[in-house]
């Protein structure tokens, strides 16, 4: 951008026209229904139009607005589309915002500037979002946007704004056992699908192509002269009758001397009877057909499919035709009369385009088949399926996303230390353009890598030598193709030839595609889907939106029991725990099964402690609480202990005597007020019935004198009651008093005399 445009951001009033500043920044992109509108691409070629300046409250003289688009032009042709498409939503939703701020503000506090966004002006913007169910991720997004801008440019203002509190949210499930087993014998078909038309490569090679003169013959069939006395003996040995128009039709297509000259002879007819009754070899064969439009022909016939695609190959069609040749030489219009087919490709398009749809009809029935062009590419040829499939296992079987495997260098893709360890373990590496960290430089890729076992045919490193032997044979015609989206050689590895109804409306070499492209995984996994089942929670998937983004989910989900997780963050690339764990592992699936690992580790430390065996860190209390000598009260009996004391010797409840060395605590009645107590959950019973007794004695009148004592006693047991976790053993206590009352005297002072006389076992 100009330094004029600079200056204008920063003043508020740009010097110079917004055409002319979209022009500086187009990038040369084409947008015909909104030509005021302009448009930028993301690193993957997708194009992003910037939709808000169609927005009521975008004005191009204020610098909210300016600032705000030179961020999009400065950061959007170094993310992907994606980014783009969230940062434009964003900046349409603080365009609404302030919409509605300057509507109930006046003049003076309206937002016309960059630095206008203060803490509390991006706090209700968060509001606004929360009070229109959008989520606060846009507020994040600008935030994001605005730091990055910051930090890149000289143009946009550092703003130190407060941090978002994420929105609980459920994160990217993976995908269940069925659809990861269904996807993996989807994917496990297609290799051995490709595996096969390797094979098939060799038989294609080997086979011989058509030649014109032999596609012609079928086409203009020539009889022998055998096969004309053939016909004639079966007239005449069947009374049947004909005349010289139907001689003549097989005289003219009998290149044989002596059936030339009968042509012009007077007696035709009684020539050829007499030549068939002489000719003592003439025999006609079983089941023989006279109709000569019922045998063989150029439109019964079926061409051998792996001969056409060696014909195709010898000819180099369509690779190393250009797209107006093909356009004005193979089109169906110039080859729709086949006596106009001057070559053997157009009479093989010719069937192709013309009788295959009539042949099919009529023959399928019986069984026979005529493939179409695309099929027979297809005998050869990568295909978006065979790609789609074969991506999808290698994402799969690394945990990498979709733009890491389009990375992989098909040349240079081993690490330098692969097979040290062991011969058949390969280290497979590639490069991440995003999410690099906030301190990298966006544009500095980083290395990622993967463990592969050469042993196993579907494993990562046999996958890439898979499709790089697939795609050979169409690698060379993208070789030095320059993505002008992305400014890149592309990734030929995943290289595939498009249907053939899209040749002749592209460009260049635009008749071959790679997955490397924009939209074309979407469009290939959607293609592969619909070949192959894949079912996940019974639920058949036929979209790559709902595959794609569950696959790195799945293979952390699936590998986290067995890996640490601090490896597996290292092996997806990035750069903190926390981004795993917030972005990959926080699904429902992910949340329930953390729940499970964390109720065992607890359950295993409340063993320990109740052991004794317990040797971690405590606090201080919980290590005095894990240290205490408990004294356990019984009452005769019964086996549920009534409670537990910390420390007989130390009683603290209101009123508690100081103990003479040696004497211990004997008022059990006073336990609820002390903090030496321990009530455990064998002790539920005897709560339950000391609050049904103290609820009786509130309403004898009796025992009025001590209703705050049983007041403040029946508030603490109602306490311990209100906050016990477990409700199944609340209902277990209930049961157990309801067979087992009385349980406890309705005055515990008689407790004492238990004890005095030694019938309380401690």
């Amino acid at each position: 951008m100009r330094q004029d445009t600079r200056e204008a951001l920063e003043q508020g009033t740009p010097d110079v026209s917004l055409d002319e500043n979209l022009e500086m920044n187009e990038g040369g992109a084409d947008d015909q229904q909104e030509p005021d509108v302009p448009v930028i691409y993301g690193t993957n070629g997708q194009p992003v139009t910037c939709t808000y300046f169609n927005h009521p409250a975008w004005n191009a003289s204020i610098n909210i607005c300016m600032t705000l688009h030179f961020i999009m032009l400065t950061l959007g042709p170094t993310r992907t589309s994606s980014w783009c498409y969230r940062l434009r939503l964003t900046i349409k939703y603080f365009l609404d915002f302030i919409l509605d701020y300057n509507h109930r503000h006046p003049s003076p506090l309206y937002i016309t500037h960059i630095r206008d966004i203060t803490p509390s002006i991006f706090r209700s913007f968060c509001l606004y979002l929360d009070e229109n169910k959008k989520t606060r991720l846009h507020a994040g997004s600008l935030k994001s946007a605005i730091n990055i801008a910051a930090k890149e440019t000289e143009v946009v203002p550092q703003l130190e704004l407060p941090t978002i509190k994420k929105i609980p949210g459920s994160g990217t499930e993976p995908l269940s056992e069925e659809g990861v087993a269904s996807l993996t014998l989807a994917t496990r078909k297609n290799i051995d699908a490709i595996r096969q038309t390797i094979e098939r490569r060799r038989e294609i090679d080997a086979s011989a192509p058509y030649t014109y003169e032999e596609l012609q013959a079928l086409f203009d069939r020539r009889l022998t002269k055998e096969e004309i006395l053939i016909w004639v003996k079966y007239k005449v040995e069947n009374g049947i009758d004909f005349n010289v128009s139907k001689a003549l039709t097989r005289l003219n297509k009998c290149d044989d001397p002596e059936m030339v000259e009968l042509r012009n002879a007077p007696e035709i007819i009684k020539s050829l009877k007499r030549m068939a009754a002489t000719d003592t070899t003439i025999k006609i064969p079983q089941n023989y057909q006279p109709n000569i439009r019922k045998r063989e022909s150029w439109h019964s016939t079926v061409l051998d499919p792996h001969r056409v695609v060696k014909t195709f190959n010898e000819h180099g069609f369509p690779f190393k035709f250009s797209i107006d040749d093909l356009r004005q030489k193979y089109s169906g219009s110039r080859i729709s009369i086949i006596e106009k087919c001057d070559d053997a490709i157009k009479l093989i398009l010719n069937k192709l385009y013309f009788i295959r749809a009539k042949f099919n009809n009529f023959y399928g029935k019986q069984g026979q088949y005529m493939m179409s062009l695309d099929e027979h590419f297809g005998l050869y040829y990568p295909t978006a399926i065979d790609m789609a499939g074969l991506a999808t296992l290698m994402m799969l079987q690394a945990g990498w996303n979709k733009e890491t495997i389009m990375e992989v260098d098909k040349d240079n893709f081993e690490h330098p230390l692969t097979s040290i360890i062991e011969e058949s373990i390969k280290i497979i590496r590639s490069e991440k353009f995003r999410s690099q960290g906030s301190n990298v430089p966006y544009a500095e890729p980083k290395q990622i890598l993967a463990a592969s076992d050469a042993d196993n045919p579907y494993s990562l490193y046999n996958l890439i030598l898979l499709a790089k032997e697939f795609t050979a044979p169409l690698a060379s015609f993208l070789n030095g193709i320059i993505d002008p989206y992305r400014n890149r050689q592309v990734n030929t590895l995943f290289v595939y030839v498009r249907p053939w109804t899209a040749w002749t409306k592209s460009e260049g070499t635009a008749g071959l595609a790679t997955l490397d492209y924009a939209a074309q995984f979407s469009y290939a996994m959607s293609e592969f889907l619909e070949h192959y089942e894949v079912i996940d929670n019974g639920k058949r998937l036929t979209s790559s939106s709902e595959i794609t983004r569950r696959l790195r989910v799945s293979w952390l989900y699936y590998n986290a029991e067995a890996m640490p997780f601090a490896f597996l963050s290292q092996l997806l690339g990035h750069q903190s725990r926390d981004t795993t764990d917030q972005s990959y592992d926080n699904s429902n699936a992910a949340h329930a099964r953390r729940l499970k690992r964390l109720r065992s580790a607890l359950e295993h430390i409340v063993e320990l402690l109740r052991a004794r065996k317990f040797k971690g860190l405590l606090g201080k209390r919980a290590r005095a609480q894990a240290t205490t000598k408990l004294s356990i009260f019984f009452l005769p009996g019964l086996e549920r202990p009534l409670w537990a004391c910390g420390n007989r010797y130390k009683p603290d409840w209101p009123g508690a005597p100081k103990l003479t060395k040696g004497s211990k605590c004997v008022a059990l009645e006073q336990c609820f007020f002390c903090s030496q107590v321990w009530i455990l959950e064998d002790s539920l019973p005897y709560l339950i019935e000391r609050l049904a007794h103290i609820d009786e004695l509130l309403r004898d009148g009796s025992v009025a004198e001590f209703g705050s004592r049983l007041e403040a006693e029946q508030e603490e047991i109602n306490a311990i009651l209100g906050a016990w976790p477990d409700g199944d053993a609340i209902d277990e206590a209930l049961q157990f008093r309801t067979m087992n009352s009385p349980l406890l005297p309705r005055n515990l002072r008689d407790l004492r005399l238990i004890f005095k006389t030694g019938d309380l076992d401690e």
